[in-house]
Protein backbone atom coordinates (compact mmCIF):
# COMPACT_ATOMS: atom_id res chain seq x y z
CA UNK A 1 0.00 0.00 0.00
CA UNK A 2 2.51 2.44 1.02
CA UNK A 3 4.42 2.04 -2.50
CA UNK A 4 1.43 2.49 -4.66
CA UNK A 5 0.35 5.41 -2.97
CA UNK A 6 3.84 6.45 -2.93
CA UNK A 7 4.20 6.65 -6.75
CA UNK A 8 0.35 7.68 -7.14
CA UNK A 9 0.96 11.05 -5.37
CA UNK A 10 4.98 11.24 -6.24
CA UNK A 11 3.24 11.29 -9.72
CA UNK A 12 0.35 14.20 -8.47
CA UNK A 13 3.30 16.78 -7.00
CA UNK A 14 5.34 15.89 -10.20
CA UNK A 15 3.10 17.22 -12.67
CA UNK A 16 1.18 19.52 -10.34
CA UNK A 17 -1.89 18.36 -10.04
CA UNK A 18 -4.99 18.89 -7.60
CA UNK A 19 -5.13 16.92 -4.54
CA UNK A 20 -8.05 15.02 -4.36
CA UNK A 21 -10.64 15.62 -1.79
CA UNK A 22 -10.36 12.31 0.02
CA UNK A 23 -8.03 9.87 -0.66
CA UNK A 24 -9.95 6.08 -0.10
CA UNK A 25 -7.61 2.93 0.48
CA UNK A 26 -9.18 -0.32 0.66
CA UNK A 27 -8.52 -2.04 3.36
CA UNK A 28 -8.36 -2.02 7.15
CA UNK A 29 -6.93 0.55 9.48
CA UNK A 30 -2.81 -1.29 9.18
CA UNK A 31 -3.48 0.01 5.15
CA UNK A 32 -4.88 3.08 6.74
CA UNK A 33 -1.49 4.13 8.55
CA UNK A 34 0.87 2.41 5.30
CA UNK A 35 -1.04 4.79 2.91
CA UNK A 36 -0.66 8.19 5.43
CA UNK A 37 2.94 7.58 6.40
CA UNK A 38 3.73 7.35 2.66
CA UNK A 39 1.56 10.78 1.81
CA UNK A 40 3.67 12.22 5.41
CA UNK A 41 7.33 10.83 3.41
CA UNK A 42 6.30 13.04 0.30
CA UNK A 43 5.56 16.39 2.81
CA UNK A 44 1.39 15.98 2.13
CA UNK A 45 -0.05 16.63 5.37
CA UNK A 46 -4.09 17.81 6.22
CA UNK A 47 -4.70 15.57 2.96
CA UNK A 48 -8.36 13.30 4.09
CA UNK A 49 -7.60 9.62 4.64
CA UNK A 50 -10.23 7.04 5.32
CA UNK A 51 -10.02 3.08 4.31
CA UNK A 52 -12.88 0.56 4.31
CA UNK A 53 -12.32 -2.74 5.59
CA UNK A 54 -13.82 -5.34 3.59
CA UNK A 55 -15.57 -8.04 5.79
CA UNK A 56 -16.93 -5.81 8.43
CA UNK A 57 -17.80 -2.76 5.80
CA UNK A 58 -16.28 -0.28 8.52
CA UNK A 59 -14.86 3.04 7.53
CA UNK A 60 -11.67 4.24 9.89
CA UNK A 61 -10.99 7.90 9.31
CA UNK A 62 -7.39 9.28 9.93
CA UNK A 63 -6.91 10.95 12.92
CA UNK A 64 -10.39 9.25 14.02
CA UNK A 65 -9.33 5.51 14.23
CA UNK A 66 -10.64 4.78 17.77
CA UNK A 67 -14.11 5.50 16.26
CA UNK A 68 -14.87 4.03 13.15
CA UNK A 69 -18.05 4.70 10.86
CA UNK A 70 -20.22 1.67 10.87
CA UNK A 71 -22.72 1.93 8.36
CA UNK A 72 -26.34 0.55 8.10
CA UNK A 73 -26.37 -2.22 6.01
CA UNK A 74 -28.37 -0.47 3.97
CA UNK A 75 -27.11 2.65 3.83
CA UNK A 76 -26.57 4.59 0.29
CA UNK A 77 -23.51 6.12 1.44
CA UNK A 78 -22.47 2.37 2.50
CA UNK A 79 -23.07 1.45 -1.20
CA UNK A 80 -21.29 4.27 -2.52
CA UNK A 81 -18.16 3.35 -1.00
CA UNK A 82 -18.55 -0.02 -2.16
CA UNK A 83 -18.96 0.53 -5.34
CA UNK A 84 -16.12 2.68 -5.75
CA UNK A 85 -14.02 0.14 -3.98
CA UNK A 86 -15.60 -2.46 -6.20
CA UNK A 87 -14.62 -0.79 -9.19
CA UNK A 88 -11.12 -0.16 -8.00
CA UNK A 89 -10.72 -4.27 -7.80
CA UNK A 90 -12.51 -4.45 -11.24
CA UNK A 91 -9.77 -1.87 -12.93
CA UNK A 92 -6.55 -3.63 -11.15
CA UNK A 93 -7.65 -7.24 -11.82
CA UNK A 94 -8.37 -6.32 -15.70
CA UNK A 95 -5.03 -4.30 -15.40
CA UNK A 96 -3.06 -7.63 -14.22
CA UNK A 97 -4.70 -9.61 -16.66
CA UNK A 98 -3.74 -7.74 -19.72
CA UNK A 99 -0.09 -7.69 -18.52
CA UNK A 100 -0.20 -11.18 -17.82
CA UNK A 101 -1.73 -12.09 -21.04
CA UNK A 102 1.40 -9.54 -22.39
CA UNK A 103 3.80 -11.95 -20.52
CA UNK A 104 2.00 -15.43 -21.63
CA UNK A 105 2.52 -14.00 -25.39
CA UNK A 106 6.12 -13.37 -25.23
CA UNK A 107 7.90 -16.66 -26.66
CA UNK A 108 11.64 -17.61 -26.89
CA UNK A 109 11.33 -18.06 -30.70
CA UNK A 110 10.73 -14.43 -30.70
CA UNK A 111 14.08 -13.85 -29.43
CA UNK A 112 15.65 -15.71 -32.14
CA UNK A 113 17.42 -12.97 -34.78
CA UNK A 114 15.47 -13.45 -38.08
CA UNK A 115 13.85 -11.18 -40.43
CA UNK A 116 10.22 -11.12 -40.65
CA UNK A 117 9.56 -12.80 -43.47
CA UNK A 118 12.18 -15.58 -42.37
CA UNK A 119 10.13 -15.60 -39.41
CA UNK A 120 6.58 -16.00 -41.46
CA UNK A 121 8.33 -18.31 -43.69
CA UNK A 122 8.83 -20.86 -40.66
CA UNK A 123 5.86 -20.37 -39.55
CA UNK A 124 4.15 -21.22 -42.61
CA UNK A 125 6.49 -24.07 -43.19
CA UNK A 126 5.77 -25.20 -39.14
CA UNK A 127 1.99 -25.03 -40.22
CA UNK A 128 2.29 -27.11 -43.42
CA UNK A 129 3.97 -29.82 -41.60
CA UNK A 130 1.39 -30.03 -38.67
CA UNK A 131 -1.14 -30.55 -41.21
CA UNK A 132 0.30 -33.59 -42.60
Amino acid sequence: MREVVTRRYKRVQEEKQKMPSLVLIDGGIGQLHAAAQALEELGIVNQPLASIAKREEIIYIQGQEDDPVVLDRHSPVLHLVQLVRDEAHRFAVTFHRKRRQMRDRQTELLEIPASESERRSAFWSTLEVCKQ
